[in-house]
């Protein structure tokens, strides 16, 4: 389908699988940006769709589809986010996304996994925000994933 084409607002409170003009996969649940909010917000007049904290305009969509289920426990924007530090991280966990939470705990395991060698510099602070997370969340399988994480330590 040309990007031109794209009916980006039927994707809005998706969650998507969304290849990039560069070949790059991101998963997450999208979220309509329109043109005139992202000229206002952003300074470039192009409607797109947001993933977490990253923001597609329609010239860099390849292709989308709307998924029931992920291709991975954790991909592209969960690896990113850990990299670009802990106040994105903890934006991620305290949202309202539990799915999003979900992935980012699959993907903080592997970082925090003692036999790992890439620490983060942020550790410590991490450590403290998954208590609060563990002692915030209503939700059983967060609270689940959060206590092994945890417990690696």
């Amino acid at each position: 389908m040309a990007r031109k084409e794209l009916d980006l607002k039927k994707f809005d409170e998706e969650y998507v699988r969304l290849i990039c003009t560069d070949g790059e996969v991101y998963e997450g649940l999208a979220g309509y940006n329109g043109e005139e909010f992202n000229e206002l917000e952003f300074g470039r007049a192009e409607d797109g769709l947001k993933i977490s904290y990253f923001l597609f305009y329609r010239g860099d969509i390849e292709d989308i589809k709307i998924v029931d289920e992920f291709a991975n426990p954790y991909g592209k924007i969960e690896e990113e986010a850990v990299r670009d530090g802990f106040v994105i991280v903890e934006d991620i966990l305290f949202d309202d996304d539990d799915v999003a939470a979900y992935r980012l705990l699959s993907c903080l395991r592997k970082y925090l996994d003692p036999d790992n060698e890439e620490k983060l510099k942020y550790e410590d602070d991490l450590l403290k925000a998954l208590v609060r997370f563990r002692d915030f969340t209503k939700d059983e399988k967060a609270r689940k994933l959060t206590e092994e994480i945890l417990k690696m330590r």
